[in-house]
């Protein structure tokens, strides 16, 4: 229900590790069962060490302003691991020469808003469209 919106501007993000991922292009993948909660991929290093927690969205078509979502638990393990979290949003995934990979790292910590669409009234208070008293006084800019 709610929606996020991109950030204003790309931040750095500080580095995964001392440890280059492209660099280790060895690095095992194991693809998680469809139900993980968190992630579809974890990546590690030949040692053991993880390079990437990966969660795939893919789209048919082009990646638009309807966008991609995480789930809950999705969302928590990108926050409690950080930079470790990797979003992968593949394009036009069923076309093999037009298919597109936008990795994003660290999305959790790059949303700046929370946006919360009409679908929010159902969780409302019962005062069905009322303004509670303490907001009923504000100026509409600040309500």
């Amino acid at each position: 229900m709610a929606l996020m919106r991109t950030p204003s501007a790309p931040r750095s993000t500080k580095p995964e590790s001392q440890r280059s991922f492209t660099s280790s292009v060895s690095a095992a993948a194991d693809v998680k069962d469809h139900n993980n909660k968190g992630f579809d991929i974890l990546s590690e290093y030949p040692d053991g060490e993880i390079a990437r927690y990966i969660e795939v969205k893919s789209s048919g078509g082009p990646w638009d302003e309807l966008g991609v979502g995480l789930s809950d638990a999705q969302f928590l393990h990108a926050q409690r691991v950080e930079d470790q979290y990797w979003l992968y949003v593949v394009e036009f995934a069923l076309s093999p020469e037009d298919r597109r990979i936008w990795p994003i790292p660290d999305p959790a910590r790059q949303v700046t808003d929370f946006m919360f669409d009409d679908g929010w009234k159902g969780l409302a208070e019962p005062e069905v469209g009322r303004a509670a008293p303490e907001v009923a006084e504000l100026p509409a800019e600040d309500a």
